[in-house]
Protein backbone atom coordinates (compact mmCIF):
# COMPACT_ATOMS: atom_id res chain seq x y z
CA UNK A 1 0.00 0.00 0.00
CA UNK A 2 1.44 3.34 -1.06
CA UNK A 3 1.31 6.35 1.18
CA UNK A 4 0.44 9.72 -0.26
CA UNK A 5 2.72 12.46 0.96
CA UNK A 6 1.65 15.96 1.91
CA UNK A 7 3.78 17.23 -0.99
CA UNK A 8 1.77 15.11 -3.45
CA UNK A 9 -1.47 16.53 -2.09
CA UNK A 10 -0.18 20.09 -2.22
CA UNK A 11 1.01 19.55 -5.80
CA UNK A 12 -2.39 18.17 -6.83
CA UNK A 13 -4.17 21.13 -5.22
CA UNK A 14 -1.73 23.64 -6.75
CA UNK A 15 -2.42 22.22 -10.22
CA UNK A 16 -6.16 23.00 -9.96
CA UNK A 17 -5.59 26.43 -11.43
CA UNK A 18 -8.00 28.19 -9.09
CA UNK A 19 -7.65 29.63 -5.58
CA UNK A 20 -8.95 27.62 -2.62
CA UNK A 21 -11.89 30.01 -2.19
CA UNK A 22 -13.11 28.61 -5.52
CA UNK A 23 -12.80 24.98 -4.40
CA UNK A 24 -15.73 23.26 -2.68
CA UNK A 25 -16.82 19.84 -1.58
CA UNK A 26 -20.24 18.29 -1.81
CA UNK A 27 -20.64 15.68 0.86
CA UNK A 28 -24.24 14.49 0.44
CA UNK A 29 -24.03 13.36 4.06
CA UNK A 30 -20.99 11.15 3.45
CA UNK A 31 -17.60 12.84 3.78
CA UNK A 32 -15.82 9.71 2.55
CA UNK A 33 -17.44 10.10 -0.86
CA UNK A 34 -17.21 13.87 -1.16
CA UNK A 35 -17.19 15.45 -4.60
CA UNK A 36 -14.54 18.08 -5.21
CA UNK A 37 -15.95 20.98 -7.21
CA UNK A 38 -14.04 23.86 -8.78
CA UNK A 39 -15.42 27.26 -9.75
CA UNK A 40 -13.84 28.92 -12.77
CA UNK A 41 -15.47 32.35 -13.35
CA UNK A 42 -14.92 32.15 -17.12
CA UNK A 43 -16.11 28.56 -17.50
CA UNK A 44 -18.40 27.55 -14.62
CA UNK A 45 -18.49 24.70 -12.12
CA UNK A 46 -16.44 21.58 -12.76
CA UNK A 47 -16.17 18.35 -10.82
CA UNK A 48 -12.63 17.19 -10.17
CA UNK A 49 -11.95 13.53 -10.80
CA UNK A 50 -8.86 12.03 -9.19
CA UNK A 51 -8.44 8.48 -10.36
CA UNK A 52 -5.99 7.48 -7.63
CA UNK A 53 -8.32 6.65 -4.74
CA UNK A 54 -5.70 7.22 -2.05
CA UNK A 55 -4.74 10.61 -3.51
CA UNK A 56 -8.43 11.52 -3.86
CA UNK A 57 -9.12 10.80 -0.17
CA UNK A 58 -5.96 12.64 0.89
CA UNK A 59 -7.07 15.69 -1.14
CA UNK A 60 -10.61 15.60 0.31
CA UNK A 61 -9.17 15.41 3.82
CA UNK A 62 -6.76 18.27 3.10
CA UNK A 63 -9.56 20.45 1.70
CA UNK A 64 -11.73 19.73 4.72
CA UNK A 65 -8.84 20.50 7.09
CA UNK A 66 -8.09 23.86 5.44
CA UNK A 67 -11.77 24.75 5.64
CA UNK A 68 -12.99 24.90 2.07
CA UNK A 69 -16.70 25.50 1.86
CA UNK A 70 -18.83 22.37 2.00
CA UNK A 71 -22.26 21.84 0.52
CA UNK A 72 -24.77 19.05 1.03
CA UNK A 73 -25.77 18.89 -2.65
CA UNK A 74 -25.18 20.33 -6.11
CA UNK A 75 -28.44 22.23 -5.74
CA UNK A 76 -27.29 23.89 -2.53
CA UNK A 77 -24.01 24.89 -4.19
CA UNK A 78 -25.77 26.32 -7.27
CA UNK A 79 -28.24 28.24 -5.09
CA UNK A 80 -25.34 29.81 -3.17
CA UNK A 81 -23.65 30.70 -6.45
CA UNK A 82 -26.70 32.60 -7.71
CA UNK A 83 -27.73 34.11 -4.38
CA UNK A 84 -24.20 35.37 -3.68
CA UNK A 85 -23.63 36.25 -7.35
CA UNK A 86 -20.13 34.85 -7.57
CA UNK A 87 -17.85 36.53 -10.10
CA UNK A 88 -18.89 35.17 -13.49
CA UNK A 89 -22.09 33.48 -12.28
CA UNK A 90 -24.12 35.00 -15.16
CA UNK A 91 -21.35 35.43 -17.74
CA UNK A 92 -19.44 32.13 -17.62
CA UNK A 93 -19.68 29.82 -20.61
CA UNK A 94 -22.01 27.44 -18.72
CA UNK A 95 -24.49 30.29 -18.08
CA UNK A 96 -24.34 31.52 -21.68
CA UNK A 97 -24.94 27.97 -22.92
CA UNK A 98 -27.90 27.57 -20.53
CA UNK A 99 -29.30 30.96 -21.54
CA UNK A 100 -29.06 30.08 -25.25
CA UNK A 101 -30.82 26.75 -24.69
CA UNK A 102 -33.55 28.47 -22.66
CA UNK A 103 -34.12 30.99 -25.47
CA UNK A 104 -34.36 28.21 -28.06
CA UNK A 105 -36.85 26.28 -25.92
CA UNK A 106 -38.94 29.43 -25.43
CA UNK A 107 -39.04 29.96 -29.21
CA UNK A 108 -40.11 26.34 -29.78
CA UNK A 109 -42.79 26.64 -27.10
CA UNK A 110 -44.07 29.86 -28.66
CA UNK A 111 -44.39 28.14 -32.08
CA UNK A 112 -46.27 25.22 -30.52
CA UNK A 113 -48.70 27.52 -28.70
CA UNK A 114 -49.53 29.44 -31.91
Amino acid sequence: MLTITREQVLQEIAELGTPLENVFTITSGNEDDAVIVLWYPEIGLRELIIEDNELYHACVNYLRDVGVRQFASWRELEEAQMKEQWLGWNTCSDWRRWEKNAEELAKKAARIVK
